[in-house]
């Protein structure tokens, strides 16, 4: 037997027959009649809660400092941020019947006994805390948060989606579909969503789950320490989640857990990474403890990396010369590289740095990083003190433990307006993937976890990126059709194994100036074959024009670091630009080609060649039927279905003949084919099983859509 504890007990039962409703209007003691109102808005009672009464705490501290431990009880609510405290040591009795209701607000005393019969419910917003214990005999609701000293002794039901923390479990009844409350862990915190593992490590499978449902966005999860810890493979989501002491879980290769809440996290958190990808998580709130991050990078060649939790350092990314590596990190005062030796050096967060794996040995390595994630804006600083072309390169590192999209957030505001990252495979030896907002290799403007990018600074200082561009790098089916409708093309230069682009577009905002994230400056990739264009001074690697109308526009395309050999153009992304006839003039053979109809073209180069030597014409197309340039696209749908296209007409469409073409995603018409008058037009898919670039065109109507064939 317990020693009884000397208490005051406040005890809550039913409505008495003379019950009176007190509303506090004031912070004060309990006994304090100055405190209390009759009604919730009228005059000072001038007399203090009896037993039998109603209470309502509304926004009001009350220090509870009076014997209550009538057998008619008190009703009691405690809303709009309200508390009730112990002044000594009183405690709570809710007998049979009685009625607790904490909405918004909390009460913290020294014990709370509970009934078999009363009715409990602690809100989202509300809390309970005891100093020592909590016996309860009711079913009770609990929603937002219990903190118990001592000891739980349940052997009633208590259940919600709220979370519970006590030093000891003890008693037979239920918590959370825990039973009994004896076999929770002491000290361990229990939630509405708490992990069992008695299936598997399968975060998506119900019976691991002792509510036997899988978390959703809502879900407050608490993971307690199982032998089948949970490993997510699929998209998840919670709300809160708390990782108890001893408690581990992981984040898979390619996977994703969005905590729309706070993590408190007492055990291991885990985003694992491999040669398949790198997990990702994001929190929308507080987060407390450490989180392991790794960092996989392929074998050979240069690696540009950026650390994704506090306490890193050079020795994070060293492995014992085994694989031999180097650190590097970049000044944009002198646009130069130097070498890092001490291993204790810090690699703070959000600052870009180069390591290189030895191609000698061709090993692959996993950098890990232990520490506390970024789960607000980070700012960085921009420095614009280097001259000339050398000025404000700035290599900055993707802060957060997930994706970030160039796209989102309004970021960038004070650099070019391009972001530039190093990608290895790219064009076979490694080149610069940029991205400006709509044009680019670096696809959809997605910065992986743990990279670094360089940015070119317009002016020093701050520069802010914001949680709203975290995102699990999953393709959307919007961004690509953001791609889709990107007015430009892409060019590629190959030589050997080694490839280089620029793409060349007309948008609404280009000009013959540099625009911002339109235009983009071209960053040199080692000593091999590059291609550019220029527009004044401006070396250019995305350039934008102005709108193309009527007039024909050549576009000068050089060639730097020219090797003799043997060269390959190919034009893609010509469905952004459907209605342009696309020439190319090489004035060093005086041919001409038109990559619009055939986009490869092969050529050889030598040393010695003007670095002008060939020029891009563009042109608007002309068609055999009247086109309207500004036609209204609503009035057309296109969708494939059982190996056909089909296109509805609304409107004045529907009286018109018109045309139908079909391009593959490298430009090449497939067909080209007149459709009549009518609602529905079918035609027979050209090919299956690939991306497919539809256009129709009518005397009131154009449209131009993708379509994923199957």
């Amino acid at each position: 037997m317990r020693a009884l504890l000397t208490l005051l007990f406040l005890i809550i039962s039913i409505h008495g027959t003379l019950a009176t409703s007190y509303y506090s209007i004031a912070d004060g003691s309990w006994s304090d009649g100055s405190i209390w109102s009759l009604t919730s808005d009228g005059p000072v009672a001038n007399q203090s809660p009896s037993p039998g009464d109603d209470v309502h705490i509304e926004g009001h501290d009350i220090i509870l400092d009076t014997d209550m431990t009538g057998q008619q009880g008190i009703e009691l609510y405690i809303t709009q941020g309200g508390s009730l405290t112990s002044s000594t040591t009183e405690g709570i009795l809710i007998a049979t019947n009685g009625n607790l209701d904490i909405t918004n607000g909390f009460i913290n005393v020294i014990t709370v006994e509970m009934k078999n019969g009363a009715i409990v419910d602690i809100g989202s917003d509300g809390t309970l805390t005891t100093d020592q214990y909590v016996v309860n005999k009711a079913t009770i609701t609990v929603d937002g948060t219990m903190n118990v000293g001592t000891y739980l002794d349940n052997d009633g039901t208590i259940s919600g989606n709220g979370t519970i923390t006590a030093a000891q479990y003890e008693g037979t009844g239920e918590v959370f579909g825990i039973t009994p409350t004896s076999d929770i862990p002491d000290g361990a915190t229990v939630g509405g969503w708490t992990w069992e593992g008695a299936a598997s490590t399968d975060w998506n499978n119900a019976t691991n789950w002792y509510i036997g449902s899988v978390p959703t966005s809502t879900s407050n999860v608490t993971v307690m320490s199982v032998a089948n810890h949970p490993a997510v493979s699929t998209a998840a989501e919670c709300n809160n989640m708390t990782i108890n002491t001893g408690a581990s879980l992981d984040i898979n290769e390619t996977h994703s857990l969005t905590i729309n809440g706070d993590l408190s996290n007492s055990g291991t958190l885990t985003i694992n990474s491999s040669s398949t990808g790198t997990g990702s998580l994001i929190v929308n709130g507080s987060s407390t403890g450490s989180v392991v991050i790794e960092r996989y990078l392929p074998d050979g060649g240069w690696h540009f990396v950026s650390p994704s939790t506090t306490g890193v350092t050079a020795n994070d990314f060293y492995w014992n010369d085994n694989p031999v590596s180097w650190l590097t990190f970049h000044t944009e005062s002198s646009n130069e590289w130097t070498y890092n030796t001490p291993l204790t050096t810090p690699m703070p967060v959000g600052q870009g740095w180069s390591v290189w794996l030895d191609n000698s040995v061709l090993a692959a390595a996993t950098a890990t990083m232990t520490g506390s994630i970024q789960v607000s804006d980070f700012e960085a600083t921009l420095e614009s003190s280097g001259t000339g072309i050398n000025e404000g390169w700035n290599l900055l590192g993707n802060p957060f433990a997930s994706a970030i999209d160039w796209d989102q957030g309004g970021w960038g505001s004070n650099t070019t307006g391009t972001v530039y990252v190093w990608d290895n495979d790219l064009n076979g030896s490694g080149d610069w993937a940029s991205w400006n907002g709509s044009a680019g290799d670096l696809t959809n403007g997605i910065i992986p976890v743990s990279q670094a990018f360089f940015v070119k600074a317009t002016s020093a200082g701050a520069f802010n990126i914001p949680t709203t561009a975290r995102i699990h790098d999953i393709t959307s089916f919007y961004k690509e059709t953001e791609t889709l409708n990107s007015p430009y093309v892409r060019l590629q230069m190959d030589f050997d194994d080694h490839g280089n682009t620029v793409f060349i577009g007309f948008p609404e905002h280009g000009t013959e100036e540099f625009d911002y994230r339109g235009d983009a400056t071209k960053i040199f990739s080692n000593d091999l074959p590059q291609i550019y264009v220029m527009e004044k001074e401006h070396k250019l690697c995305i350039n934008a024009l102005p709108e193309l109308n009527n007039e024909v526009r050549s576009v000068p395309l050089y060639l730097g670091q020219v090797i003799d050999g043997n060269y390959t153009f190919s034009l893609s992304q010509l469905e952004n630009l459907p209605d342009v006839k696309i020439l190319l003039e090489d004035k060093k053979t005086q041919t001409k080609h038109e990559l619009s109809e055939d986009p490869v073209f092969h050529f050889t180069s030598a040393k010695g060649d003007d670095p002008d030597r060939f020029l891009l014409h563009f042109t608007k197309s002309t068609f055999n039927i009247g086109e309207t340039r500004n036609g209204n696209s609503e009035l057309i749908q296109i969708y494939a279905d059982n190996s056909r296209i089909y296109i509805k007409s609304k409107g004045k469409a529907i009286k018109e003949e018109g045309e139908a073409i079909v391009f593959n995603l490298l430009g090449q018409k497939l067909m080209h084919k007149r459709i009549g008058p009518g609602i529905f037009t079918s035609i027979t898919l050209p090919a299956e099983g690939q991306a497919l670039i539809v256009k129709v065109i009518k005397t009131s109507a154009n449209k131009t859509s993708k379509l994923l064939t199957r």
